[in-house]
């Protein structure tokens, strides 16, 4: 017998896990929000168009069975609307999202972790959209619910305070920045080893972060550090080292040593390409501060 297609199969055996052999359903609303929202969840980093299938499924469900006030309403608003923040979908993001914030902050009893997790996600959407002012609103609210409701030394704090500590690096405000990522650098330091490629992004952003302040000794030796640290954990191929040598170049760009940062943009090209590809976002950065620098050379075209 041809086997039948995977996509097939999954159905076939989600029915039968929903029915009995007289067809009568055993499954109840609130499992199959559950399955439906665990697929959603299951697929989030990987498959990101079937992960909004199930999500919006799920959404569905929720609408349809849970009363307003429930927490499995606002998980569906954010996962659907987090899904939709991965696709693209600005405007349908922006507008589940806002409804999980408020909705959220309206939970009684309080859920912390649910309302922190719903204000990352808002701030991220934020941020794509370059609204910057607003994403340091839902990052900070974020910060503080995770310090001061939930666990102050957990990874998720510290994650929560270098996406703050990075928006106020754009908006300017160099001193709060530097505070927050060296205070993000001392939590993720307590939990050991496991997570030294977020302290070399640490490092990389205070160096992007010194470059901004003028500072540029301190700001080359972040970079390097960064890309120790980073060949460290991964090895020489992977995309981090390719992406901190980068900024590394970004500051002799912005000390006008063209001919330097025009020889690190070059290799870091050449490792991104072997490491995600030629048509990733990160190459594709690359390509363009390549073309910028030749063209002060003058050695090609502007863009």
């Amino acid at each position: 017998m041809r086997s039948l297609p995977i996509a097939l199969c999954c159905v076939v055996f989600a029915l039968a896990c929903a029915t009995t052999e007289s067809g009568e359903s055993v499954e109840s609303d609130a499992e199959a929000w559950e399955r439906l929202y665990a697929s959603g969840s299951r697929w989030s980093k990987t498959k990101t168009d079937a992960s909004a299938l199930y999500y919006e499924r799920a959404w569905h469900k929720a609408q349809a069975v849970f009363a307003v006030g429930d927490p499995r309403r606002v998980r569906s608003e954010l996962g659907l609307g987090e899904a939709y923040r991965r696709q693209g979908q600005i405007e349908k993001a922006q507008r589940l999202l806002e409804l999980a914030r408020d909705h959220a902050r309206a939970l009684s009893p309080a859920e912390p972790e649910l309302r922190a997790d719903v204000l990352e996600s808002l701030g991220l959407l934020e941020v794509m959209q370059g609204r910057l002012a607003e994403a340091e609103a839902a990052f900070t609210e974020c910060a503080e619910i995770r310090i001061g409701s939930l666990e102050p030394t957990a990874p998720e704090t510290a994650e929560s305070i270098v996406l703050l500590a990075e928006v106020q690096r754009r908006l300017g405000k160099h001193r709060l920045a530097e505070v927050n990522l060296l205070e993000a650098a001392l939590i993720y330091g307590d939990h050991g080893g496991r997570y030294a490629i977020r302290i070399a992004t640490i490092q990389n952003n205070l160096g992007l972060l010194y470059q901004a302040m003028e500072r540029f000794d301190v700001a080359e030796r972040q970079h390097r550090q960064a890309i120790v640290t980073a060949r460290q954990v991964a090895g020489e191929s992977s995309p981090n080292v390719a992406i901190y040598r980068r900024s590394l170049a970004d500051l002799y760009a912005r000390q006008g040593k063209w001919v330097e940062a025009l020889r690190i943009y070059e290799q870091s090209l050449e490792m991104l390409k072997r490491s995600v590809g030629s048509d990733h976002i990160e190459t594709r950065l690359t390509e363009d501060r390549i073309e910028k620098v030749k063209a002060r050379l003058g050695r090609g075209n502007s863009p």
